[in-house]
């Protein structure tokens, strides 16, 4: 859904260089190009092909993709200020693309559903979308 929102070019990229991809990988053209675009950088040269992706880690995807900036005051209380994706999260919150739950968190490890990811990548596309 990504990278059909953001067609960066058609153009063949070199091999990320994941351990565990290959060509052979569904979804590898993808894989390489939103990587040399900067949107995935994996983990330890591995990029995990087969695992759900987090919320933290769409929040570090989106602010990568669409080159976002800022840094809110709202806080998360599962979200401690040393944590490697609070600030992805904070500009998320800045840029109005999420406000949490209504309970007060964000659940960073939780794996991101298919209709939050829509909503975040609308809001990210449209600022009609975009939370009041």
């Amino acid at each position: 859904m990504l990278n059909r929102s953001i067609v960066y070019s058609d153009e063949v990229v070199k091999n990320p260089g994941y351990v565990d991809v290959t060509e052979m990988t569904f979804g590898y053209d993808v894989i390489a190009r939103m990587s040399e675009e900067g949107a995935f950088s994996g983990n330890n040269q591995y990029f995990n092909p087969g695992d759900s992706l987090t919320r933290a880690q769409m929040a570090k995807i989106l602010v990568q993709a669409f080159h976002l900036t800022g840094s809110s005051t709202k806080t998360f209380t599962d979200v401690s200020h040393d944590y490697w994706a609070s600030d992805y999260i904070s500009i998320l919150t800045e840029n109005k693309i999420t406000l949490g739950y209504s309970n007060g968190t964000f659940e960073p490890n939780e794996p991101i559903t298919r209709a939050e990811f829509s909503i975040m990548l609308a809001r990210a596309l449209d600022e009609s979308f975009k939370v009041k």
